[in-house]
């Protein structure tokens, strides 16, 4: 036997829709791993690929206007970046 609030199935479905609608607001593009080799580096090739990231995130069409990208607390050439 359950015990507690009942709800009514569209009440539900509302509810639902409020926990995707709030999840779809939080769902960014993730760029985990960006990496130039040394000799490369300050270079522009950096700038390039991550130019290419957004790119693609433009041609999904999804309304995204960031990336999130991971960086090291301990690299701080790539915090700058």
């Amino acid at each position: 036997n359950f015990e507690g609030n009942q709800v009514s199935a569209d009440e539900a479905t509302e509810d639902e829709n409020e926990e995707e609608k709030e999840v779809e607001e939080k769902l960014r593009p993730y760029l985990g791993n960006l990496s130039v080799v040394k000799y490369a580096r300050r270079s522009g090739v950096g700038s390039k690929l991550m130019d290419e990231g957004e790119q693609v995130v433009r041609e999904w069409d999804a309304g995204h206007t960031e990336i999130v990208l991971q960086v090291e607390e301990d690299n701080p050439s790539a915090i700058q970046f």
